[in-house]
């Protein structure tokens, strides 16, 4: 099939390969960058289909690699480019882009920490594979081109990395000076440019050098003479005249990495190549990574380590749920989007520039919730890095920088920042049954240390004690809703909070209980008591509960006399999650909810959105209708919503609400060319009407919905949950799922659990053959495996 960029018919964009755990993406011109990130640890990278892209070191804000022009045309470029010239002059890419030379097959593979090219020209194939070794401070561009033709062909084969500032914003701000504190030179002891960074008051100057296996016939280090006047990375002059000009900059410039090969294959024939961007601490340990990986042996055990990997990240839990995209998610792809969340925050993608002020606090906390189950050991490693960053008094800051001397500028507070860490940590001990973590000592940022039980309930302490006339947790700035600050007001209230914190106080009083701290048992109570008097008396509106309340006569947000946003999804949701919705409000509150928010794409933030702030004839200052928290899909909070319904028991609107909008299946029904991102990873925020691009999807990979859907879909869905005491089985399915089988690792064993459901709300649950009561699975030895049967009828 000819590939020269031509419009493609609906859904016809790529496909899932369950059995590779591969995304195959079929035509290189998808509707966004269809991009994956390969990054463990310290080296990272995000690859699209058509190999733009980025690559650091570390962190994107102070070590980046290599440069990438984020709102540029043509887009997604430039990235990591390999030119094969053949002898008539024909010049093509593995990944299409950026010569977009019509090829007779091509195929974008992205897989587990890797991306592969398949492309075919008129009997000559050629596989490129990018990765990151695990722990690696590399990243590894692995070509092979076979000669299927009758002849003998010679072939002229480069690649092309931009090279960056490492700090991407002084590119901006001072570039005409800082090019001159930068150089690129050729290094012929190792075969590889070495690019030395001394810019002023950098945060970092660590080596960064690009190399090549066996020993190239060319170099070029000078972009200008390797693109030529007037041409740009589509057609480069030096690709065009088959040579590389062996250029340096020793004083500074535009540099780039291009390091070029001399190919004569036979017929049958082929040839492989391995270049390796990297980066080291001394030029002592870069010459000995590039020397390391110029071994063919050593990057296929690269290639070996990567599916090992990954082998044992995402064999934790498995299920063969009968819904094919969906299993591909649960199973594949929302883990492994967990990953790159986990490590990245929020801090570059195609549509983050890597300029983030830090971690942030309730982010990163609420992203190791999935890492607890997934890999462990990092979440509690990640954990203590975000509770060091606690006050002394329970506060906790916007955002910090690691280690820095000077924190970040923090804005506004937000007044939720401490409520999730009991969600996360208890998340933590009830998968590893290690109670002993809650004793830890851990520094404040402030000064000072206390337990890691200590920081818990200090930041619980802290928002109850900073409460309003109603009894509810001051705004101060924001909550979750970043939004309603453009609302706020001194002593304004946040409903959501105190319902936040009321879920989070039902987790800290079971850990609380296990270590026998009955004065903080007695204080949850009596506080739990409390909000949930303020929550029904003051946040009620009559048929769902209210967003903010404000102690003069200003009408509250998400109230039935506002004219705009008069009901949010948010205080529903969470109503229910935290236990507070008395009598029936619960399911009151979540029928209204359905019936004024939901959508086929979604359920809305809020309705009806805001055309003004504070009132409609005011000026608008915020997202437009249909955008973000103004009234778009924002899927965080439908994941909340999704909980909520499982808490009630109503299986088939829970099942509703998660499977559409799954990735694939909302990209197929609004269609690709609508939806936009990626069709195997989840976005922020789906934008609705009244905005006429309803359907289109915005930020995809770095966001909470990534970590939140994988806790709704393996522990609340599947029902697969784990408590201090053990494992528990409640799922909440659908009735049109009968059947469904997960295999679980905890805490070193293996349960292998078959599910039989028949609609029912009486749950049988039979453990190695024997009948239990309750749903409370016993605790295995390590290694050892149980049998268990759940009858749901």
């Amino acid at each position: 099939m000819k590939h020269e960029g031509s419009s493609r018919r609906k859904h016809e964009y790529g496909r899932f390969d369950e059995a590779a755990r591969e995304y195959v993406i079929a035509t290189p011109l998808t509707p966004r960058p269809w991009v994956n990130y390969l990054s463990t640890r310290r080296m990272g990278a995000l690859v699209s289909q058509g190999a733009g892209g980025v690559v650091w070191h570390v962190n994107p804000e102070n070590r980046r690699i290599s440069r990438y022009d984020f709102m540029g045309l043509p887009e997604d470029r430039p990235g990591f480019y390999v030119y094969i010239r053949e002898a008539d002059g024909t010049v093509w890419n593995p990944s299409f882009q950026p010569c977009q030379t019509p090829l007779d097959n091509w195929e974008c593979r992205h897989g587990m920490g890797y991306t592969r090219f398949l492309a075919r020209r008129q009997g000559l194939e050629a596989e490129l594979t990018f990765l990151v070794p695990v722990n690696g401070d590399a990243m590894l561009w692995d070509l092979t081109v076979r000669n299927n033709r009758k002849k003998a062909e010679t072939l002229f084969i480069a690649n092309y990395l931009e090279f960056s500032l490492f700090e991407y914003y002084k590119e901006v701000l001072g570039w005409i000076v800082l090019r001159n504190q930068i150089q690129f030179r050729f290094d012929p002891a190792v075969q590889a440019i070495k690019y030395h960074y001394f810019v002023h008051q950098a945060a970092n100057t660590n080596p960064v050098f690009l190399s090549g296996s066996g020993k190239p016939v060319g170099f070029d280090c000078d972009r200008a003479a390797f693109i030529g006047r007037g041409r740009d990375t589509s057609n480069p002059l030096a690709v065009e005249r088959g040579r590389l000009g062996r250029t340096e900059l020793p004083n500074g410039g535009l540099g780039i990495g291009s390091l070029g090969y001399r190919v004569t294959l036979k017929p049958g024939a082929a040839r492989r190549i391995v270049w390796t961007v990297g980066a080291a601490d001394t030029w002592e340990e870069a010459d000995r990574v590039a020397l390391h990986y110029k071994d063919f042996a050593a990057v296929d055990a690269a290639r070996e380590g990567l599916r090992t990997f990954w082998d044992g990240f995402l064999g934790s839990f498995q299920t063969d749920l009968g819904d094919a995209p969906i299993r591909n998610m649960i199973n594949t792809w929302n883990p492994y989007g967990t990953y790159a969340t986990f490590y990245r925050d929020r801090d570059i993608s195609t549509e983050l520039p890597g300029l983030s002020s830090g971690i942030r606090f309730r982010d990163a906390m609420q992203n190791c919730m999935s890492a607890c189950h997934l890999y462990p050991p990092e979440a509690q490693a990640r954990i203590e890095l975000i509770l060091r960053h606690q006050k002394a008094d329970g506060s906790a800051p916007n955002s910090f920088m690691p280690d820095a001397p000077v924190q970040p500028h923090q804005g506004e507070l937000r007044c939720d920042n401490p409520v999730w860490s009991p969600m996360t940590v208890y998340g933590y001990v009830a998968e590893t049954g290690d109670l002993g973590f809650l004793d830890r000592r851990l520094p404040y940022l402030n000064g000072g240390e206390g337990t890691v039980y200590e920081h818990l309930m200090g930041g619980l302490r802290q928002i109850a004690r900073d409460s309003g006339a109603h009894g509810l947790p001051l705004l101060k700035g924001r909550d979750w809703d970043d939004h309603v600050c453009l609302f706020a007001e001194e002593g304004a209230e946040s409903v959501m909070t105190a319902q936040n914190w009321c879920y989070a106080a039902r987790l800290m009083r079971e850990l609380a209980a296990k270590c026998g701290r009955q004065k903080d048992v007695d204080w949850i109570d009596a506080r739990l008591a409390a909000y949930t008097e303020a929550l029904n008396a003051h946040a009620w509106d009559g048929a769902w509960y209210r967003q903010i309340l404000y102690k003069g006569k200003r009408i509250p947000l998400g109230s039935k006399a506002r004219r705009e946003n008069k009901i949010y999804i948010n205080t529903q949701a969470w109503a229910v999650i935290s236990g507070t919705a008395t009598g029936k409000r619960g399911i009151a509150c979540m029928d209204r909810m359905r019936a004024l928010l939901d959508s086929d794409v979604g359920i809305k933030f809020l309705v009806p959105p805001y055309t003004g702030i504070p009132e409609p004839e005011d000026r608008l200052i915020s997202n437009g209708p249909g955008l973000g928290e103004n009234g778009g899909v924002f899927i965080q909070a439908n994941c909340w919503a999704i909980m909520a319904e499982c808490m009630l028991g109503r299986g088939d609107r829970a099942w509703e609400y998660y499977r559409k909008l799954s990735p694939p299946v909302i990209s197929r029904h609004v269609g690709p060319d609508r939806y936009l991102n990626e069709p195997y990873m989840y976005s922020s925020h789906i934008v609705a009407d009244p905005d006429p691009r309803r359907g289109m999807a915005n930020l995809s990979w770095l966001t909470g919905t990534v970590n939140w859907m994988y806790i709704v879909a393996t522990q609340h869905i599947l029902g697969v949950r784990p408590t201090p005491a053990g494992l528990r089985v409640a799922p909440c399915l659908p009735r049109a799922i009968e059947h469904v089988k997960v295999h679980r690792r905890f805490r070193g064993a293996t349960y292998d659990i078959a599910i039989e459901h028949c609609g029912g709300a009486r749950r049988e649950v039979i453990f190695n053959g024997a009948r239990l009561k309750g749903d409370l699975l016993p605790l295995l030895p390590a290694g050892e495996r149980a049998e268990v049967l759940v009858k749901c009828c």
